[in-house]
């Protein structure tokens, strides 16, 4: 296996681009960066200026160029190399856009891998491990999540005024006297309560709803105010 003629004090053009590709998307800092690529910061900070220095806006300009261009532009004719083997041919993915693929699609970072090697494999390049490729794209997920913003549910009314109701999506099967019945579960709930009601019903109907209301009401007695409303899931009821 031939191998590079190193100068230690520069690093090796694989690790150059992966480091370029961390810098070029903008969303780690350089000390995540040297966490994920166990490398110094001050590596990272050196290849920080000299992509400055380069004027390179697009990542692809970086992670398409061979090991032999890399070199030439990072340290002109200071390194001198014959070339590698494959190890140092890797398929550098945008991980955010992989990252947003696994939430969009709600899907396995396992799955996104199977496509990320086909893909390497189509061009001709290595992929990486599965095991660095699942921890480098749940970060960028974590770092998603992690911009959410906080949604909240604005309502015009005071919590407690308002009775919530929803019927089970299953139905149960229940001894009745007139034999076995289709029934569904009706739930009642006051938000922002512990309290909360239910009762099976044959249908999802009018009258049998406004019974199973009402012996909610009855039950939690002056829970329920005077003024207070009844929000239905639909206007079916």
């Amino acid at each position: 296996m031939q191998k590079f003629k190193t100068d230690r004090r520069h690093a090796e053009p694989g690790k150059i681009k992966q480091i370029c590709s961390f810098l070029l998307n903008g969303n780690m800092s350089e000390r995540e960066i040297g966490k994920h690529l166990a490398v110094s910061t001050k590596l990272i900070a050196r290849t920080r200026k000299k992509l400055l220095g380069l004027t390179i806006e697009e990542r692809s300009k970086i992670v398409n160029l061979t090991n032999q261009e890399i070199e030439k532009l990072f340290y002109g004719n200071l390194y001198v190399s014959t070339p590698k083997a494959s190890s140092e041919n890797k398929y550098i993915p945008n991980y955010v856009e992989l990252a947003n693929q696994c939430l969009e699609r709600k899907v396995e970072i396992a799955e996104v891998y199977k496509e990320y090697s086909q893909k390497a494999q189509s061009l001709g390049k290595e992929a990486f491990s599965q095991s660095y490729f699942t921890r480098i794209v749940g970060k960028e997920i974590q770092n998603i999540k992690s911009k959410e913003p906080n949604y909240y549910y604005a309502q015009d009314h005071a919590y407690g005024m308002s009775m919530e109701i929803d019927f089970s999506g299953a139905t149960y099967e229940l001894p009745t006297f007139n034999g076995m019945v289709k029934c569904w579960m009706m739930i009642l709930t006051w938000p922002a309560s512990y309290y909360i009601y239910g009762e099976f019903v044959s249908s999802q109907s009018t009258e049998e709803s406004c019974r199973v209301i009402g012996n909610a009401i009855r039950y939690f007695k002056t829970v329920f105010l005077q003024k207070s409303f009844v929000i239905m899931p639909n206007a079916s009821l």
